[in-house]
């Protein structure tokens, strides 16, 4: 039957979520439920979201304990064979679940991925960033894990999930903030998830103002992060599973750039510091020179200042006749 749970926390989004809600319901393959996690909104706005949908949606609150918390709880109601974890702001295609599930179901995958793009958007007029992201498939010469751990990212939004990788891998830490979704998805690589790319699915990714990073929060962050990947480093540590050696070493000077951002945005000192050796922090040194060139050239190339572990590439007309049938107009600001 292929039964899709839809899971979208929310807090204080009531008009952006209703969009959502709305993107969701026109999907072609229809979800079998859409659970939506009220984390504590204190403006009211689950009763218009209630109004809006009614009994399409199973609507539960709870006191505000984060996105990650919503997500356990969302996911503990829920009784789909595939979960979607959707943000309250962001926009799927319209063929984004049909496309997942059937790629899962012919790949025997357990987690699907695709193209997502950073955009902003007003009275139906949306500026896109100048990339998509994750719009080529990872490389397939190594392992998630192996991919994952030498800087391999994507979001959440654009996954669609086989229950029982979820439940094979566990729930949501309710530690971490923002970064709970990084350490759920190694959790799912670690435990032999295996991933498919779905080219023909598309997420707008909504950026808005207001959640640009200020000095305080980058500090916070940057320490969240660190103990992030030292969650990460002590998980693996503890598994029977063997890294090779290049491996190993990009992740340690991924944690080493960690360290020295964190100490760069007044962070205090990290228990992380001590597990990463001096010759990783070195060859983060070493390797700083060359990542700036790697980034300047994708910038000249595509207007975007991300890393190759994006998958980075232009918006294809494909994408864009998607996002005119969405009903938007691209702004060419």
């Amino acid at each position: 039957m292929s039964r899709i749970s839809v899971i979208i926390p929310h807090y204080n989004r009531g008009d952006l979520l209703c969009e959502t809600l709305r993107c969701v319901f026109a999907q072609t393959k229809s979800p079998y439920e859409v659970i939506v996690v009220d984390d504590g909104s204190t403006d009211g706005s689950f009763v218009k979201v209630e109004d809006e949908f009614g009994s399409r949606i199973k609507l539960y609150r709870q006191e505000n304990a984060g996105a990650g918390p919503a997500r356990n709880r969302g996911f503990q109601a829920s009784s789909g064979e595939y979960i979607q974890f959707m943000d309250s702001d962001d926009l799927p295609s319209p063929n984004s679940l049909q496309v997942q599930v059937e790629a899962l179901i012919r790949s025997n995958a357990d987690i699907t991925y695709g193209p997502w793009l950073r955009s902003r958007i007003k009275d139906n007029v949306i500026s896109l960033d100048p990339v998509v992201l994750q719009q080529r498939p990872a490389p397939k010469n190594r392992t998630m894990l192996q991919n994952f751990l030498r800087g391999w990212m994507t979001v959440l939004q654009p996954c669609l999930l086989r229950r029982s990788a979820v439940e094979k891998a566990g729930l949501y830490r309710t530690d971490l903030k923002p970064t709970e979704d990084l350490e759920f998805l190694f959790r799912i690589f670690l435990s032999g998830g295996k991933a498919v790319h779905t080219p023909e699915s598309l997420l707008l990714y909504r950026v808005h103002p207001e959640g640009q990073v200020s000095i305080q929060n980058s500090a916070n962050r940057s320490a969240d992060l660190c103990n992030c990947l030292e969650t990460i480093r002590d998980q693996f540590a503890t598994s029977h599973l063997q890294l090779d050696r290049k491996t190993r070493s990009d992740f340690d000077i991924r944690c080493a750039k960690a360290i020295r951002e964190l100490k760069m945005h007044g962070g205090v000192e990290t228990s992380l510091t001590g597990k990463i050796s001096l010759t990783s922090r070195c060859l983060e040194a070493a390797v700083r020179p060359w990542n700036r060139l790697t980034g300047a050239i994708n910038r000249r190339r595509f207007g975007g200042n991300y890393s190759q572990a994006f998958a980075i590439g232009k918006v294809n007309s494909y994408q864009r006749k998607v996002i005119h049938e969405m009903g938007f107009t691209i702004s060419d600001q």
